[in-house]
């Protein structure tokens, strides 16, 4: 009997491929993260726990005393960083998933030639779990039991919530700062009053301040309002912060909240993951529930930490309306 000229996908065939391409195919989560991660810091290997050390301290030269002596402790300030277990079963019908990769050129001899095509269901999948994470990078907040993404994990924003309601992110602490609502109106006071309120140790070097695209569009229109006939104002997008001396880069992302500016940098924001262990593997197997599908098995470890509250690292901001 002739072949229908179908593709079919068997779990022995997608184990195959993923233990062939195994190494590029646990990256597919990372990938999918690359917006966010380009302005933190990625732990890969971390085993659910690991403790970020903070040395508090001072030391101060004056003038010769042949008794001086300087008693004041040196502290260390430990931060966890938690990555939680979590897995998923994805049961999946791999011929509409390769409808929505190849639409109906799935079916074409040539558009299949020298195409590993195990290789990009696998990608497609894995992929798509890396975007739910960015989605929940900021926001999510760790519910034991919880089966949602948005429930896996403490996003920095949760955890930032957490430090301001703990009294450890406070303006007496000097790393965070009370802004009104923002406006296109105000926006660009609004930022630059937050600038300069931050701690002259953190301003002096490279910072990202961090908000939504409506807030960023505020900035801008604040900007054109204020400024639209300056000679040097020669286009709309102002991605540098004014008066920063081009140190501070405004990043809108669409996954963070708005009222809640964060002014940081790159290596104060940790972002921990674990793929390849005993906690982090991915399978293939037949499905329980229909002979025609398989189940894509997923375990990984995955959380994120801000690796310091002191004012030099990072300022929080609050609207106070």
């Amino acid at each position: 009997m002739a072949g229908t000229g179908a593709v079919k996908i068997t779990p022995e065939d997608l184990n195959k491929s993923y233990h062939t391409y195994r190494k590029e195919l646990i990256q597919q989560p990372v990938f999918a993260l690359a917006d966010a991660l380009q302005y933190m810091t990625l732990w890969l290997g971390v085993r659910y726990k690991e403790t970020l050390g903070e040395l508090h301290g001072s030391m101060e030269i004056g003038n010769y005393d042949p008794l001086a002596l300087d008693d004041e402790d040196v502290n260390i300030i430990g931060r966890t960083l938690e990555v939680y277990h979590g897995n998923c079963v994805k049961q999946f019908d791999p011929n509409s998933v390769l409808q929505s990769i190849y639409g109906s050129a799935v079916l074409k001899g040539d558009g299949l030639k020298n195409v590993p095509i195990t290789k990009i269901v696998f990608a497609y999948l894995m992929k798509k779990l890396g975007e739910s994470l960015y989605e929940n990078l900021w926001t999510a907040k760790h519910v034991d039991g919880s089966r949602k993404t948005s429930e896996y994990f403490d996003g920095f924003e949760t955890i930032i919530d957490k430090e301001i309601a703990a009294n450890n992110i406070s303006v007496a602490n000097k790393n965070m700062v009370e802004i009104p609502a923002i406006t296109k109106e105000n926006a660009e006071d609004v930022f630059k009053d937050f600038y300069r309120q931050a701690s002259p140790n953190l301003i002096k070097g490279n910072t990202r301040l961090f908000c939504t695209y409506d807030e960023y569009w505020a900035y801008c229109d604040a900007y054109q309002l204020n400024h639209g006939s300056l000679p040097y104002n020669n286009k709309y997008d102002k991605p540098i912060l004014e008066g920063s001396l081009g140190k501070c880069e405004i990043t809108p992302l669409h996954n963070v909240s708005a009222g809640k500016l964060k002014l940081t940098t790159k290596s104060n924001l940790i972002v921990g993951m674990n793929l390849a262990s005993e906690y982090g593997d991915f399978v293939v197997e037949k499905s329980l529930k229909s002979h025609y599908w398989l189940d894509l098995v997923c375990n990984m470890l995955f959380g994120c930490q801000i690796k310091s509250l002191s004012p030099e690292f990072g300022c929080y901001a609050k609207t106070t309306e």
